[in-house]
């Protein structure tokens, strides 16, 4: 029975990075990568999170205060990660949140966002201000669970 979790995390730490590079995983260090490919008006719209940054900093302040504690020798052949949220189940307790205006930041924006959120079985969310419509983005999902946020 394959484990599509561990054949996720051996391709991310198996493979990803070339030899020479460290297998971590930075804020920091992404977000210098997108300063230095990205324009100015894409770069700063997500850097600010849209507005001041303040949201941003609180997300990355709660986050900090989660550690994962490992359980070992544990029988886990038959574990289970998902949630269901307002009857979407979720594979993982997550769900990619609303993001518009993609579009600035790559050619494919959301479309590539939901095809990666319908491979690992978490739903997405569509904002508003998407750079594609509700129907593109449900061509690229298929049956994935998806959400739309309404800016009224």
């Amino acid at each position: 029975m394959s484990n599509y979790g561990l054949d996720v995390q051996l391709e991310v730490y198996g493979g990803a990075f070339p030899e020479d590079e460290p297998k971590i995983f930075s804020f920091d260090e992404w977000e210098r990568q997108a300063r230095e490919k990205l324009e100015p008006g894409p770069y700063w719209y997500v850097a600010g999170g849209a507005g001041g940054g303040l949201t941003m900093q609180a997300n990355r302040d709660a986050f900090a205060g989660y550690e994962v504690w490992q359980h070992m020798l544990r029988e886990v052949e038959d574990r289970d990660l998902g949630v269901e949220v307002l009857g979407t189940r979720s594979a993982g307790p997550f769900m990619l949140a609303p993001i518009g205006v993609q579009g600035i930041l790559h050619d494919e924006g959301e479309k590539a966002s939901a095809r990666a959120a319908a491979a690992m079985g978490v739903p997405f969310t569509l904002s508003t201000v998407s750079s594609f419509s509700i129907e593109d983005i449900a061509a690229e999902m298929g049956d994935a669970p998806r959400w739309f946020k309404l800016y009224p």
